[in-house]
């Protein structure tokens, strides 16, 4: 009797055309480089290279006999591959990288890469690849604008220093300022990066990382110093003052940001009612940060 072989499924052998895995390169990103460079359809060589037929995340050893590549430099290289992150999370997270540096790599199409929060610049090109840039047109040139190069070297020192809560920072700055803007200071508001063009943001951007980090440079001592009025809380107030120059408004963001910080840091144990102080502590290092009063009052 004749044994029965199944067909052998998946690619047998590497594709005519290879194509460079960029560092931080999303799977999905490097799936269409490979599929125009080989002028197939995407669709079809994510069939190909998931055996199903609505298949769309590859197999990873089929994925490394299609690319030619060794698996364990894809795996290395292109995320999204092990299977943690699914295509739409790729797609909310991945930013173009800067078109001149993947023209040095002879690459002319649109490179998706997952790239750190603070990698807002290409200090090679002085491109901005930062958020909100959805498109090549978006990679502003920042030859003349030092200040936003200065603001991202800034950004980068925070993340080295303070590492997991310059998220946080940056975050919170971006509330404060709203509130700032509420009240009526000219100061631009960042509502919500999705929502912004990359001009807006440009805009903001200095002002934004400045806060930030003086944020993170006074949280540290929140957890020893809440009900002072010390040399670190002075130091806050002088760094926004002198940055923003009668552009910052009152004292109440900051106090509410001091005295959430002050809740996340203390012990939860007992009732919640001995846990909580006072909204806002009277410091007067704070009082200085009022806004200016217009030069004719209505009254």
């Amino acid at each position: 009797m004749a044994v029965r072989r199944d067909f052998p499924s998946g690619p047998r052998r590497p594709l005519p055309r290879t194509v460079w895995p960029v560092p931080a390169e999303t799977v999905y990103s490097y799936l269409i480089r490979l599929a125009h460079c080989n002028h197939l359809p995407v669709n079809v060589l994510q069939r190909h290279l998931s055996g199903v037929p609505n298949g769309l995340n590859p197999r990873p050893e089929w994925l490394a006999t299609a690319s030619g590549y060794p698996l364990d430099v894809l795996t290395d290289r292109l995320r999204g591959l092990s299977g943690r992150h699914d295509r739409g999370e790729q797609h909310r997270r991945a930013r173009l990288a800067c078109r001149f540096c993947m023209a040095r790599r002879a690459i002319y199409e649109p490179v998706h890469c997952w790239l750190a929060e603070h990698h807002t610049v290409c200090y090679r090109h002085r491109r901005w690849i930062g958020a909100p840039a959805h498109s090549w047109v978006d990679q502003q040139d920042l030859t003349h604008t030092p200040a936003i190069l200065a603001a991202a070297r800034k950004h980068a020192r925070m993340v080295h220093q303070h590492k997991d809560f310059a998220a946080f920072a940056m975050r919170d700055a971006r509330r404060i300022l709203t509130c700032w803007w509420r009240e009526g200071l000219p100061v631009t508001p960042i509502l919500a990066l999705r929502n912004l063009t990359v001009e807006d943001y440009l805009c903001a951007y200095p002002d934004h990382v400045a806060l930030a980090c003086a944020l993170a440079q006074y949280r540290p001592h929140i957890a020893d110093g809440y009900l002072q009025d010390g040399p670190a809380i002075r130091e806050l107030c002088r760094r926004i003052e002198t940055h923003f120059a009668g552009r910052h408004g009152s004292a109440g963001p900051i106090e509410q940001w001091i005295y959430d910080q002050h809740l996340t840091m203390r012990p939860r144990t007992g009732p919640i009612t001995n846990r909580c102080g006072r909204i806002h502590q009277t410091r007067p290092a704070l009082v200085g940060l009022r806004p200016p009063e217009p030069d004719h009052p209505d009254f």
